[in-house]
């Protein structure tokens, strides 16, 4: 178990650029970065299929984690007229959503290239009197819009293959707090799902 830790860090751990292989965004601001990590070999698969809870597939060949994040700082917010908005008590956590496939190619074996806009949205719920133009204006961006990811992998393989598109997630979850010159008062609860990249597998078919 020890071993395929490690195995998983060390691949975790190979962020590379984006080049004529890996993924890649279309219309990022500019403060918003990215990072491509690939992970492949049998430890490292294993390892990664065992932290998702899922069994051994020998046909997962490789995956391709692409994730975009910008920096969204929790200040308070003016955001209505003799109103100040803070988010307070947040936690947050990323993950990838396997139970919608955004997109999957069929390919055969040899040279595989993709090059394809894919969607994903942001979506959010809510209780007390938290609404999207309030999350809007804490969070500094739309939580009901989509965006869009442009997904582009080539690479040759001696075999025919599946690549699945996963959406990825960063959740926030906590309170909204109407901030007041004597008493701050609680608004309600909120959890935003920020769309902010993908994971790509690559299956081994036959």
């Amino acid at each position: 178990m020890k071993k395929k830790l490690c195995a998983l860090i060390l691949a975790m751990a190979c962020v590379c650029s984006l080049g004529t292989t890996g993924a890649s965004a279309a219309g990022m601001d500019e403060q918003e970065g990215y990072s491509t990590t690939v992970i492949s070999g049998e430890d490292a698969i294993q390892a990664y299929l065992e932290e998702v809870g899922e069994p051994y597939d020998p046909n997962l060949v490789e995956v391709i984690r692409v994730e975009y994040e910008r920096n969204i700082e929790n200040t308070p917010t003016p955001a209505f007229i003799f109103r100040e908005y803070e988010r307070r008590n947040e936690k947050t956590r990323k993950y990838t959503d396997f139970t919608d496939t955004v997109a999957e190619y069929l390919r055969p074996a040899g040279r595989v290239s993709v090059d394809e806009m894919v969607s994903i949205s942001h979506s959010f719920s809510a209780t007390g009197g938290v609404n999207a133009e309030v999350l809007e204006a804490t969070f500094g961006f739309d939580v009901t819009a989509s965006k869009e990811f442009n997904v582009s992998w080539e690479q040759t393989y001696s075999y025919p293959i599946r690549l699945t598109v996963y959406p990825r997630y960063k959740e926030y979850t906590g309170e909204i707090w109407d901030k007041d010159i004597q008493f701050d008062d609680k608004v309600g609860t909120y959890e935003v799902l920020e769309a902010i990249g993908d994971d790509i597998r690559v299956y081994r078919q036959y």
